[in-house]
């Protein structure tokens, strides 16, 4: 018997807002079950966990222990159970991907660029029964100045910065993230402002400040690339690679290992087409997958050189991870789902296999997926829920259900047969069911999202805003774009070799193109701020002073807006 899930994700996916449940779930129990519990011994044989309530409630064997008279059922011999799966490491651009994580055993997802979306996603799983997994954000990007890249929160001085870190603390998010241009001025300012919030860093490395000066402050390096790109010099390859151990080593510091991303730049400039063809690619927002497709997929595009550099760091990045696991330093699996080539979900299976091929056993790669990203949440966020990643009494009752031994194979524990989210069950067939009518429900989309970028391409952009704003109303709220893809071709429109381009007609093309860009993205300071720049090209002053007014009321210490925003004033005195 299994408990069919109140609520379609479809509903979701089309806008409309579920009913929340009167009551949680029934208490649940799974039977004779070998379990993997990640807590002590590596598998007791023929248990019986019952989950009452969201948590785990008792855990003993199936000739013993007790189950409540109106407990759900499930049959659990000759199956495996272990806990729900965490990746550490994923970007939610549309919230629909959170459906596809459930049917890979994911039910905890950490998302390393937040906008108040999330803070909404994340509350809503929090607060109803909607068969996602348990999400939580850092904020947007924190970045130096000039930025990695313009859509990033970027500052000029270290005040700002850790000013931001408080805005962010007080909207809510989990997470600082921090980027790589930060200087160390600044890092350590985002620190101690993070550190007197009681909220934790995570992000990247940076060749402005040494790594030990990176682990004062950082909880989490969520790649394990910084730590070869900015701390190990190829001159003195082994030795600088146990430096970088020795040095994390006595630290808490912990590394998500990314080795999966690697992996999956090499396929996407070998082998796009079979990335592509991907059964996964289906389930995935047609918006989301625009950056995945050979037209618009930048690592496809790269030279022999650049594949040469990445699979000489992939080897590298395998070597680290094992030597840094040998040592003790923790590792978590994380994946940077949904950038191109990495699905969300499946990718997390990828990263446990690349676990093993560096050197952990198939018990320590789940553990880098279970165990340990459940004690770095308890650790950072105590107030944050109860803890999970282990089959314990009183943790939360996140549990994937097996048809193979992923002790035997680590690829096993794709074999899902079903899977518990804060106590509500939900079988491999009901989750297989969801991900189809998901693809389904973007067959409308697919074709809108691939016309619409082929006018704008063509700098047909009244075309394209006719077709933007039919589909929106068919749709409303629909998104017809990925959210860079459009950043980087107005760019392409809107400036010539010198400035704005003479051309008008392309400045116009790029005015519509932002227009659409901010209406689809209104959470984006960069996005009213390119706005505000095709205004400005168009000659519209009043409508760039309000765009770029827009800009730093969600970014207040923007430097180009702010650097805009006294030129469009000048102008205006001026009498311009």
């Amino acid at each position: 018997m299994t408990r069919i899930s109140r609520l379609l994700p479809i509903a979701l996916v089309l806008g409309c807002s579920p009913a929340v449940p009167e009551e949680g779930p029934p208490p649940l129990a799974i039977t004779g079950v070998d379990v993997i519990p990640m807590s002590g011994p590596s598998i007791l044989p023929s248990q019986t966990v019952v989950v009452r309530e969201g948590r785990i409630a008792a855990l003993g064997p199936a000739s013993t222990t007790p189950i409540p008279a109106a407990a759900v059922r499930i049959d659990g011999a000759g199956k495996f159970l272990i806990p729900g799966l965490a990746d550490m490491h994923v970007h939610l651009d549309h919230e629909s991907e959170l459906d596809l994580y459930p049917a890979y055993g994911v039910t905890t997802v950490v998302n390393l660029r937040g906008l108040p979306r999330h803070l909404e996603w994340r509350d809503r799983i929090a607060r109803e029964h909607l068969g996602r997994p348990t999400l939580l954000t850092a904020g947007d990007y924190m970045d130096g100045y000039p930025p990695f890249m313009q859509p990033m929160m970027s500052f000029d001085d270290a005040e700002a910065a850790a000013a931001a870190v408080v805005r962010q603390k007080e909207a809510g998010y989990d997470f600082v993230k921090v980027y790589t241009r930060l200087d160390a001025g600044q890092f350590g300012a985002i620190g101690r402002a993070a550190r007197e919030a009681g909220i934790p860093v995570v992000g990247h490395g940076s060749g402005n400040y040494p790594l030990e000066e990176l682990i004062r402050w950082q909880a989490n390096i969520s790649h394990s690339d910084d730590l070869i790109r900015w701390y190990w010099d190829p001159d003195r390859p082994e030795e600088s690679l146990e430096g970088i151990v020795r040095t994390l080593e006595p630290s808490s510091t912990t590394v998500t290992a990314n080795l999966n991303f690697s992996r999956s730049l090499i396929r996407q400039h070998q082998d796009l087409d079979s990335v592509l063809a991907q059964p996964e690619a289906r389930f995935l927002h047609p918006a989301v997958f625009q950056p995945f497709r050979r037209e618009n997929n930048r690592y496809a595009r790269r030279d022999g050189a650049w594949l040469g550099r990445v699979r000489e760091q992939f080897a590298l990045k395998r070597k680290l991870i094992g030597k840094l696991s040998e040592a003790g330093v923790v590792v978590l699996a994380g994946t940077d789902a949904s950038t191109a080539g990495v699905y969300p979900g499946f990718s997390l299976h990828e990263e446990l296999e690349e676990l093993v091929a560096a050197g952990l056993t198939p018990l320590q790669a789940l553990a880098a997926a279970t165990r340990d990203p459940g004690r770095f949440v308890q650790r950072h966020l105590p107030e944050g829920g109860p803890p999970f990643g282990q089959i314990v009494e009183g943790y939360r009752a996140d549990l994937v259900l097996l048809e193979r031994n992923p002790l035997e194979r680590i690829e096993h524990a794709s074999s899902v047969a079903g899977v518990v989210m804060r106590g509500e069950w939900h079988s491999g067939a009901e989750l297989r069911q969801r991900l189809e009518r998901l693809s389904e429900s973007f067959r409308e989309l697919d074709p809108a999202v691939r016309q619409l970028e082929r006018l704008i391409a063509d700098g047909r952009i009244e075309e394209a805003r006719t077709l933007f704003d039919e589909t929106r109303r068919r749709q409303p709220g629909a998104i017809l774009f990925s959210q860079y893809v459009p950043f980087f071709i107005g760019y392409g429109f809107l400036y010539g070799q010198e400035g704005y381009h003479p051309d008008p007609r392309r400045r116009e093309v790029a005015l519509g193109l932002y227009r659409m860009y901010a209406q689809t993205y209104p959470e984006f300071h960069s996005a009213h701020y390119l706005l505000a720049k095709a205004h400005q090209a168009n000659g519209n002053g009043d409508e760039a002073l309000a765009a770029v007014r827009r800009a730093l009321r969600i970014h207040p210490a923007y430097p180009d807006a702010r650097k805009l925003l006294e030129e469009l004033t000048r102008n205006v005195d001026a009498g311009g």
